[in-house]
């Protein structure tokens, strides 16, 4: 028997062993999944954490919501790559999040969930779901990220085959400045990151709080990697370029070698540069939309950052130049029938 429940406590998921361990450390492949992600959302964001959770047996399928004039929407906010459906592994997951579809109609009359991946089937498996639940589903194209598959190579490797003037350009620049990464959190680097970002043409960050505290986490994890560049030869050495990534150890089935690893997903550009993301996977984002009755559709909103290229110009809708670029690939809409 599938039951629904609702946790606006985040604490309340360590009672759950089986919930605790769907969204906790190495449990799902990027940081958007996890429990602490959530809690940085809540703590430092404002937003206030609804998780809907279906449960049979041992199995849990979550949906993790937040609301926001009179609507549902997904716990993310600018920050998020992605947000998707966490479903134990052998789970029924159409059943579960069947269920959670029926029960949520008699909570919120309007739902949207931004930014659903379409690599790995979130969009499908809810939109089927929450149809076979009496709502009408629509998608529509919202973002795009880029990959690069390794295939066990390593940067050299990579380097080599990159064009004769790009490597060249490279080594004459790379002759100005010393580079240290960090792999640990590191309360001076993080500093000069800080001061980098507020001299540069971006816009002011959203949540500062929130970014020193992933980095935390990452970095405790081992999965922290923060660049900084301080100009060669001078006396102070100033740093003058910051960037700040994160690494997730390639799954089991994957065929890198065990120093090659995943492409990292950059939550960061150096301050010359517009923000980007990098995803591992093959990933299209998508919004989820639910509305009653079925005679409204919610438009895009919200800001995503997806496929800003290092050293190109982005801007939004309106026009306006930022460092954070609008969405170009799929949007979805469930409208209850």
């Amino acid at each position: 028997m599938i039951t629904v429940t609702y946790h606006s406590d985040l604490k309340e998921v360590q009672s759950d062993p089986h919930l605790a361990a769907l969204l906790g450390e190495g449990a799902r492949s990027a940081p958007f999944d996890r429990l602490a992600w959530l809690q940085g959302l809540e703590v430092h964001c404002g937003l206030a954490p609804l998780l809907a959770v279906a449960r049979d047996g041992p199995h849990r399928a979550v949906l993790a919501l937040t609301a926001r004039d009179g609507r549902l929407e997904a716990l993310a906010n600018w920050y998020s790559f992605w947000t998707r459906p966490m479903v134990s592994p052998g789970a029924n997951a159409d059943a579960l999040l069947a269920a959670l579809a029926a029960d949520l109609a008699k909570r919120s009359g309007r739902l949207s969930l931004h930014g659903l991946p379409g690599e790995d089937g979130s969009v499908e498996r809810l939109a089927r779901a929450f149809r076979r639940s009496g709502w009408l589903a629509f998608s529509v194209a919202c973002g795009r990220n880029h990959i690069l598959n390794l295939n066990g190579r390593g940067y050299a490797e990579y380097l080599a085959a990159r064009p004769g003037p790009l490597r060249t350009t490279l080594k004459r620049k790379a002759a100005k400045v010393a580079c240290t990464i960090h792999t640990r959190f590191d309360a001076e680097a993080w500093a000069a990151y800080e001061a980098i970002y507020a001299e540069s043409w971006k816009p002011e960050e959203g949540s500062p709080a929130f970014l020193r505290a992933f980095a935390e986490t990452e970095g405790a994890a081992g999965r922290l990697r923060l660049g900084v560049a301080h100009v060669r030869d001078e006396a102070d050495g100033e740093a003058v370029a910051a960037q700040f990534w994160t690494v997730e150890a390639a799954p089991p089935s994957s065929t890198s070698s065990p120093t090659a690893r995943r492409p990292s997903r950059c939550l960061r550009a150096p301050a010359s540069a517009p923000r980007c993301s990098s995803m591992s996977s093959t990933a299209t984002g998508s919004k989820l939309s639910t509305s009653a009755p079925a005679t409204t559709a919610t438009s895009a909103t919200g800001w995503r950052r997806s496929g800003c290229a290092i050293g190109s110009t982005c801007s939004d809708p309106r026009g306006r130049r930022t460092g954070r670029r609008w969405p170009s690939g799929h949007s979805a809409a469930l409208l209850q029938a």
